[in-house]
């Protein structure tokens, strides 16, 4: 039977049961280890979820890195010499009407028996200020027997989907071919006239137009008959020498040479002590494409591209990532492989002694990067970085 509690009893003395000193103590005790299992693993689930979206967030960064330069990298040197009889045909082929070579970027004109200076050329920190000084460039192997920078300069092709066309009635020619070199002094053919195949569904397309108007990464890259601009040469992927654009015409064609001034004055070509193997040959139904050249580079703003218009100080910045703290690359001559490393922080601060910080990271690194990694700020490396890697074969 319940009773109420009566408070006269509790005035006259009579005690009722109660907790003990022992059993509010272990109840605290019991209290304590809950509260603690709780805050702990509340604790831990925020730090988890901490670094999942640290590690989401670099994934990210560095997936949207690769996924841009995925195409581009695909395309380096297609259509143009690669420069690997070490001649200088890179830059050679791309003299305008001056001393000064539209490609000046990628190496030096006035040295002779280079084995550098071509679509892939490499430079250390900061080169991107003076494109054309060739004492930032990376000039020599490392001991690896490979070239190895910070920033990279490049050209590649981008395609158009507008072909040459293949017929006495479009084009006088079928083939187009030749070879000279400085034991053969012959000048490729100039003064061509190039047409294009036409739309068979729409009777208004125009080819040339579509050239003239093309866009590429949201800007305007179409063809133009200015020798000092990238966008006057036009490229053929199984042809290996750049064309010229001289005249755009209505009747959907246009005027071109081929490496014009490759002899201009004494004959650059024919300077050199050994034969520069310059051969092509293009037929219809090939797809033209466009010159772009590029360099990439790591400063405050993060990863930056520089795309060059006018050479080499025409050019527009476009920031791949503001989280990439650092970019190293790597080309292999040899087997015509280009490397890319790239180191992109997250949000949150380690809190990690710099040279714990530094060993982390180099770490993931070719081991002649380490140079490169020591001089790294301390503020940079006290972040969790994971750098992601990709491998591109050179097809030309």
């Amino acid at each position: 039977m319940n009773k109420k509690f009566d408070f006269n009893l509790a005035l006259k003395g009579v005690r009722f049961p109660a907790f003990t000193l022992n059993e509010l103590l272990i109840s605290l005790l019991i209290m304590s280890i809950v509260g603690g299992t709780v805050i702990f693993t509340l604790f831990m689930t925020m730090q988890s979820f901490r670094q999942t979206d640290d590690h989401t967030l670099i994934s990210q960064e560095i997936e949207f890195v690769m996924n841009a330069l995925r195409p581009q990298f695909t395309n380096i040197g297609l259509g143009m010499p690669n420069n690997s009889e070490g001649l200088g045909s890179f830059n050679i082929s791309f003299t305008g009407p001056s001393a000064h070579p539209i490609m000046a970027n990628m190496g030096d004109i006035t040295r002779t028996n280079t084995d550098w200076g071509g679509p892939v050329t490499l430079g250390i920190s900061g080169a991107h200020d003076e494109p054309a000084n060739a004492a930032r460039k990376i000039t020599a192997r490392n001991a690896a027997g490979v070239f190895a920078g910070q920033e990279l300069f490049y050209a590649w092709g981008v395609p158009t989907d507008v072909l040459l066309s293949n017929g006495p009635e479009d084009w006088s020619i079928n083939e187009l071919s030749w070879s000279f070199s400085s034991e053969n002094s012959n000048r490729p053919p100039n003064g061509i006239r190039f047409r294009f195949l036409r739309d068979a569904a729409d009777a208004s397309d125009n080819p040339v137009n579509r050239l003239v108007n093309f866009t590429y990464d949201s800007r305007r890259i179409g063809i133009t008959n200015n020798p000092a601009s990238t966008r006057s040469w036009i490229l053929f992927p199984s042809f290996r020498i750049p064309v010229l654009i001289e005249s755009i015409n209505a009747d959907n064609s246009i005027n071109a040479r081929v490496s014009p001034y490759s002899f201009w004055e004494d004959g650059l070509l024919v300077q050199r002590a050994n034969s520069v193997d310059y051969e092509g040959s293009l037929s219809g139904y090939e797809e033209v494409h466009l010159l772009q050249a590029a360099c990439l580079f790591v400063d405050g703003r993060g990863l930056v591209q520089r795309v060059y218009d006018v050479m080499p100080g025409g050019f527009t910045d476009k920031v791949l990532s503001r989280n990439v703290v650092a970019a190293f690359f790597v080309f292999d001559d040899a087997r015509r492989t280009l490397s890319m490393h790239i180191a992109a922080r997250g949000n949150q601060s380690m809190s990690v002694p710099p040279a714990e910080g530094r060993n982390r990271l180099r770490s993931q690194l070719p081991d002649f990067f380490a140079a490169t990694v020591n001089s790294l700020p301390n503020a940079v490396v006290s972040y969790r970085i994971l750098v992601g890697s990709m491998t591109w074969r050179i097809r030309n």
